[in-house]
């Protein structure tokens, strides 16, 4: 009953409200205030709308890429790997038996690596006492036999210093003047001479003029060959007693000599000698490396002369010295001379050519007693030389690889 009322109610106003025609007016009119409204805001949008369209007909259109479609890529088709084991073999690693590139050289290969001179290759222009061959610029040679130093390229000087010691005066000198390949010739001269003391009366001068060829066969094998025309000039006496002991035992000098000498020595004997030498040598030399080292030599000296030997005459009474009186060898040469002796040695020695020290030892035989001493037994030291140089800085390089691979390879770059 009370939902009938309601519903009743409810539907009463609703017909008094459309049946009102003061509200249909103002409901008229708003509506149609409401639509010129809505007329206005629709010019206004279409105005602008027109300007913006305007600014945009105005405006330069961009240009845009002509882009391609993409293609649709075709995905291949998964590969399914051969089943055949022959066409694909398994290959096996194994993790413990591969090496670490990190892990420094042993002792031993450090060792192995050292640049010594037996590893070094030979050097053919080594050796310069029976070659053509000299010392380097600025290299240097002191030695018990013989010191010399190349004062220019191919070109040095020497001497004999135990000779000074006895108070002989020498000098030498020799120039590679010529190398074609391996062909080598060289010129040579040396001086010596004897002045005489209040002591000792006796002078030398000795002079010689030669040459010598050096001629590689193969690498580490040459050959070399030389000759000199020396003339040695003699004046006065030795006072024998004088002499020192070492030299009395070297040139087998006795007593007996030295008696037989001063009886037939007076105050009034002028003695004086003139004497031409021809001398020539033979050589070959086998270097192994720049270390060892084989030397053969063979040597020929022939000396000529018109002066007699000793030879006195006081108060008309002759006095000579014959040869038999002499049992040294070399005074024998000296004061009883023939007019004409040949004298020849040969020797083979090997030599070990250290950083500096050059050592030669060997076995000889000569006519001349000991002479062959002076071809197969040396000692010398030798400095500087740009060959010297870059041995050395191949061992310095080495010494700072060894420093480096102590303290790790990765630690210093």
């Amino acid at each position: 009953m009370i939902t009938f009322l309601s519903l009743f109610f409810i539907s009463e106003h609703l017909f008094l409200a459309y049946a009102d025609p003061t509200e249909d007016t103002d409901t008229s009119t708003t509506i149609e205030s409401s639509d010129d409204n809505s007329d206005e805001s629709s010019n206004e949008d279409q105005s602008d709308n027109t300007a913006q369209e305007t600014e945009q007909t105005n405006e330069p259109e961009p240009v845009r890429p002509n882009i391609e479609p993409l293609q649709q890529l075709e995905v291949p088709e998964e590969v399914t790997p051969p089943t055949d084991q022959t066409d694909s073999p398994t290959l096996s690693f194994n993790p413990d038996d591969a090496q670490s590139l990190d892990t420094t050289l042993t002792k031993e290969q450090i060792k192995w690596l050292q640049p010594t001179r037996g590893k070094l290759p030979q050097n053919p222009y080594q050796h310069i006492d029976f070659t053509a061959y000299t010392l380097e610029w600025g290299e240097v040679q002191a030695g018990l036999n013989r010191s010399s130093v190349g004062i220019l390229p191919r070109t040095q000087v020497g001497t004999q210093i135990p000779l000074w010691l006895l108070g002989v005066q020498n000098v030498n000198a020799k120039v590679n003047a010529v190398r074609l390949g391996p062909v080598d010739l060289a010129l040579t001269g040396n001086y010596i001479k004897l002045a005489p003391t209040p002591e000792q009366s006796l002078s030398i001068q000795y002079y010689g003029v030669g040459g010598y060829g050096s001629f590689r066969i193969v690498d580490n094998w040459s050959i070399h060959a030389g000759g000199q025309y020396a003339e040695l000039n003699l004046n006065g006496l030795p006072n024998l007693n004088a002499l020192s002991g070492p030299i009395k035992r070297f040139s087998q000098l006795t007593d007996e000599d030295i008696a037989n000498v001063t009886n037939a020595i007076e105050e009034s004997i002028d003695y004086s000698r003139s004497e031409k030498i021809f001398s020539a040598k033979v050589a070959t030399d086998v270097r192994l490396n720049r270390r060892d080292s084989f030397i053969v030599q063979g040597n020929m000296m022939r000396s000529e002369t018109t002066d007699s030997g000793l030879s006195v005459e006081a108060q008309d009474v002759g006095l000579d010295l014959e040869s038999d009186q002499i049992s040294s060898p070399l005074f024998q040469y000296l004061l009883v001379p023939q007019e004409s002796s040949t004298n020849y040695g040969v020797s083979l020695a090997y030599q070990a050519s250290f950083k500096r020290a050059y050592l030669r030892f060997g076995v000889g035989y000569s006519t001349i007693p000991y002479a062959w001493l002076l071809q197969s037994l040396d000692l010398t030291w030798r400095w500087g030389g740009q060959t010297k140089r870059r041995a050395n800085d191949i061992e310095s390089f080495w010494e700072l690889n060894k420093k480096l691979n102590s303290q790790g390879a990765d630690t210093k770059k």
